[in-house]
Parts: C-alpha cells; sequence; structure tokens
C-alpha cells in the first residue's frame, strides 16, 4: 500500500470488480488504454480475474488507485526487464484533470526506484 497527500495505491479486492468493469468498458478509456470488449459477465469476469492474477503475481505490479475508498484508476506494469520496468495506467474520466493520475505515478515511480528498479518507461497514445 503506497499513500499519498489525497490517494490510497492498493490492491483491488472483489468489492472493488464493478468500478474496475466501469473503467475498463468507458469510452474515453478505451481510447488510450487498451482493453478488449467487454460484451457479457463472463467476460468481464475473465478480464477481472486477470487482473486479480497479475496483481497477485510476484514481482508484477497491479494496484488500484484509490480515493478514500472510491477505486478510480489503476496502473499495471506491461513488462519488466534487465531492471526496467515499463507502466501502463488509466483513471476514470470523472476523475481526470485533478492531477490524481500524476499523483499516483509520480508516487509508484518513487517506490520501484526504492525496490531497485533502474528505468521506468511508459508510452502514450
Amino acid at each position: 500500500m503506497i499513500k499519498t497527500e489525497r490517494l490510497i495505491l492498493k490492491d483491488i479486492s472483489d468489492a472493488d470488480k464493478n468500478d474496475l468493469i466501469g473503467i475498463l468498458k468507458d469510452g474515453t478509456v478505451k481510447k488510450t488504454y487498451m482493453v478488449p470488449d467487454l460484451n457479457s459477465a463472463g467476460e468481464e469476469e475473465r478480464i477481472f480475474g486477470a487482473y486479480r492474477r497479475l496483481a497477485q503475481t510476484q514481482g508484477r505490479i497491479a494496484i488500484g488507485i484509490f480515493l478514500s475508498d472510491k477505486l478510480i484508476g489503476f496502473i499495471n506494469d506491461t513488462g519488466i526487464e534487465n531492471g526496467a520496468i515499463e507502466l501502463g495506467w488509466a483513471v476514470h474520466p470523472d476523475y481526470h484533470n485533478r492531477g490524481y493520475a500524476t499523483e499516483a505515478v509520480i508516487a509508484l515511480i518513487e517506490k520501484l526506484f526504492e525496490d531497485g528498479f533502474c528505468e521506468v518507461v511508459a508510452g502514450a497514445f
């Protein structure tokens, strides 16, 4: 768990499933974060399970961005190689333009450097 001035970065629980699915299904998020269409409860369950498994995999990063107790976004690694880690993230558009993503990513990067990573990479599209 990482605490910032306004946010908490922590594991996503079963109680956060609907919020995570809402973020992943949002049209604005889908323009900037590669996520498959989720057209059924089964697909939603599969993607939620995959995210939870990633979070539980030793050495991998998959954490929620929480404002109070509300999941507003997430950060995960998209690859780790030779001391470098690549990150991807998304924040629900209802929480855009408030600096939440910046605050969360900066806090995580500081922690990653403390943990021994020598390079952090992120791309935008």
